[in-house]
């Protein structure tokens, strides 16, 4: 394996989407907290419990939120973001990809994965299209790109999630699944 030369010089700034920045309360899914408030107060919501509860709290980040802190990364020397997952997933953390295709709603636009996924088929990637969610992330690739910065995403792209399509039709369709 070598390292390429552009990556071993780098100041690399790791961007969990969902903790970064809050720039558009459209996609805020349910339960979103404010970022100003005590971390260690307990909400409705979190069962009496600061544990397990704290893990499942959402903030809102987003990539509307990355594009309006790319002039502040640029400003402190960063050279090349890496993304934690940023795919179609039920989850906080997006290691279990419903959607490799597809950014999560959570981070674009809500609405868009269901509107365009019923138009796709997953074996067939002339059916595939971008949604806004997609071009958003598109987006701030240009715009990181064009201040200098390199763009990594991260996936795990191995397994999926128990909501994935392909999954969920082995689950239905067993040996006849078109996915086995």
């Amino acid at each position: 394996f070598v390292t390429p030369e552009w990556a071993r010089h780098v100041v690399w700034y790791e961007i969990f989407p969902e903790r970064f920045r809050n720039g558009s309360k459209d996609n805020d899914p349910t339960g979103t907290r404010a970022w100003t408030m005590d971390w260690e107060r307990l909400l409705p919501g979190d069962d009496g419990k600061f544990y397990p509860s704290v893990f499942f709290r959402r903030y809102g980040g987003d990539l509307q939120g990355v594009l309006e802190k790319l002039d502040y990364l640029k400003s402190l020397g960063v050279g090349a973001i890496w993304f934690n997952p940023i795919f179609q997933s039920e989850s906080l953390h997006k290691y279990d990809a419903t959607d490799y295709r597809h950014v999560d709603d959570q981070f674009g636009y809500m609405g868009e994965y269901q509107r365009i996924v019923a138009q796709e088929d997953l074996l067939d990637p002339s059916t595939w299209k971008f949604n806004k969610s997609d071009q958003l992330f598109l987006e701030v690739i240009r715009k990181a790109h064009a201040a200098g910065i390199k763009v990594i995403i991260d996936g795990v792209f191995n397994h999926t999630g128990t909501k994935h399509p392909a999954f969920q039709d082995v689950r239905k369709n067993g040996r006849n699944s078109r996915f086995k």
